[in-house]
C-alpha cells in the first residue's frame, strides 16, 4: 500500500506505530500441525473468530477463521472428523497471503492494509526490543483489527468530528 496523503482528514490521526495503540492481549496462535478439533476449540474457548498460524519453524502462514474450517467441511466429499484433519489441511486451498506489519509501522499503513479486499487483521510482527516475548508466538507480537483501528480513530477525534462532516458531503456538494 501507498501512504495516505497528508491531505486526507484522517492522515494526523495516523501517525502513531501500530505497536503504540494496541492493548497487551494473550495471543491465540495455532499450528499448521493442530487438529482442527482442537483449533476449534481454542477459538471457541477464546470467544474469537480466528487467530494467526505458525508452521514447525514457527513462521507465520496466515489467519485462519472458522470461516475456513466450515468451507473445508462443506468442500468435502466425505463426512469429515475434525480430529483427524489439521489446520494446515484446511488451510492448504486457501488463496491467502500471509498479511503483516511490523509493530513500528505507521497507522496509515496499517488503515491501508486494511482497507485491502478480504483484510480485516494484520499479525503485528515483532520490533527488536520485543523478540524474547515474540519467540513464544512465532514472531508475532499482536494482532491489528479493523476494530483496533476505528477504536483509536474515534478515541482521537472525541466530541468534535469535524472531518467527518467533509468526508459525509457528496462529490456535489463538495
Amino acid at each position: 500500500p501507498t501512504m495516505l496523503k497528508q491531505t486526507n482528514p484522517l492522515s494526523k490521526y495516523l501517525g502513531d506505530s501500530v505497536q503504540s495503540i494496541l492493548p497487551q492481549r494473550d495471543l491465540v496462535v495455532l499450528e499448521a500441525s493442530q487438529s482442527l478439533n482442537r483449533a476449534m476449540a481454542a477459538l471457541a474457548t477464546a470467544n474469537i473468530l480466528s487467530a494467526p498460524v505458525i508452521d514447525e519453524a514457527k513462521q507465520y502462514l496466515g489467519f485462519m477463521e472458522m470461516y475456513d474450517v466450515a468451507k473445508f467441511v462443506v468442500e468435502s466429499k466425505e463426512e469429515i472428523d475434525l480430529s483427524k484433519h489439521t489446520v494446515g489441511e484446511a488451510m492448504a486451498n486457501l488463496e491467502i497471503q500471509p498479511v503483516f506489519v511490523q509493530g513500528n509501522v505507521p497507522l496509515s499503513f496499517v488503515l491501508e492494509t486494511l482497507s485491502q479486499p478480504h483484510v480485516r487483521r494484520v499479525a503485528v510482527l515483532e520490533s527488536d526490543e520485543q523478540k524474547a516475548r515474540a519467540e513464544l508466538s512465532g514472531a508475532i507480537h499482536n494482532i491489528c483489527s479493523q476494530s483496533d483501528m476505528v477504536r483509536h480513530i474515534l478515541g482521537k477525534i472525541g466530541d468534535n468530528p469535524s472531518w467527518l462532516k467533509r468526508v459525509s458531503k457528496s462529490a456535489r456538494e463538495l
